[in-house]
């Protein structure tokens, strides 16, 4: 009402302060918690913070408020209440936290997967199961945070760009081994299977590119960017027979298929390696070879370790464990 109709309308100290303290509450959640329910991110809630504080100081010296003023104070205050609206405040079943379902108490990104999800993540190495998680964190009872929604967006441009260089340069390296003599069998003979396998790495690097750059262009077409349009892409994508779980296999595509030609590659030049009988080339890299294959799996291997919980005071974090022993003692 007070947007629409800002004229001969008086405001109290009190709606200043009420305000006031929603902000400073809403900045307190940003900063302290992991998943925050605020509508805004911390340093424009500072801003938030300073600009109603001017308003008050405003109204203190001349005990009027004017039209902008009003119109301002309403707008934040429609902000708020729609964000608390949606998270059920005050409720029983009231949203716990972001990335949290009003009507389930499990955290969104940790509800079980599918079968079909299970076995494509096999094929594509794992990459769809860390991208749902993602998904789930920000598309929650189809709603979208802003700032969270963001974050996400320029994160996935970042990676896509990053892929279509790293899938250019597999090309080039791929053309040229295909150019280094006695690679390729001459016409009409049958090729070796290391041509084959770069054969392989040759397609699923040019899939990867064309994957990226038709995937950062549907970004730019429909306006994901923004909310309204993040919020209709998401509800087109995710409502059909797999949801989100297919949509997580789309954006995973470009990471998995530039493995499988980095992969395709490796398998490449060992072919060439190795069946060699100089007993020199042999011994020199199949040492090389083992060291530098059990440094690859080391973050795979790490990566399956047990999560250890950690208790986390101020910016130090200690086992659970150590913790007990302590207070024991």
């Amino acid at each position: 009402h007070y947007e629409l109709y800002p004229f001969d309308t008086i405001l109290d100290e009190s709606i200043y302060l009420d305000l006031q303290e929603r902000l400073i509450h809403a900045n307190a959640d940003s900063m302290l918690s992991d998943t925050p329910l605020g509508p805004f991110e911390s340093t424009d809630l500072q801003r938030l913070l300073g600009l109603v504080s001017m308003m008050k100081g405003c109204l203190a010296s001349s005990h009027d408020s004017s039209s902008s003023h009003l119109q301002c104070i309403d707008q934040l205050d429609k902000k708020v209440d729609q964000y608390r609206f949606l998270n059920s405040y005050g409720q029983f079943d009231a949203r716990l936290g972001g990335g949290r379902s009003v009507f389930s108490r499990k955290i969104a990104h940790e509800e079980p997967v599918s079968w079909f999800l299970k076995c494509v993540d096999i094929a594509l190495l794992g990459a769809p199961t860390a991208h749902l998680r993602s998904i789930r964190k920000i598309w929650v009872d189809e709603l979208i945070d802003e700032s969270r929604w963001q974050t996400y967006i320029s994160g996935l441009n970042a990676e896509w760009k990053g892929f279509t260089l790293y899938s250019t340069v597999m090309l080039a390296v791929d053309i040229s081994f295909l150019a280094v003599p006695g690679v390729q069998a001459a016409s009409g003979d049958s090729q070796s299977a290391a041509t084959i396998s770069i054969y392989a790495s040759v397609i699923s690097s040019v899939c990867a590119l064309i994957i990226s750059v038709i995937l950062a262009g549907q970004i730019r077409s429909h306006d994901v960017d923004s909310v309204g349009g993040g919020v209709h892409y998401m509800a087109r994508m995710t409502r059909n027979t797999h949801g989100d779980e297919a949509l997580a296999v789309m954006f995973s595509l470009p990471y998995s298929l530039l493995l499988w030609a980095m992969l395709s590659f490796i398998v490449a030049l060992a072919l060439v390696i190795f069946p060699t009988k100089d007993t020199v080339t042999l011994g020199t890299m199949v040492p090389i070879w083992g060291i530098f294959i059990l440094l690859t799996l080391l973050p795979l291997w790490w990566k399956r370790l047990p999560s250890l919980q950690v208790a986390i005071v101020g910016a130090s974090s200690y086992p659970l464990r150590r913790a007990h022993r302590t207070n024991a003692c």
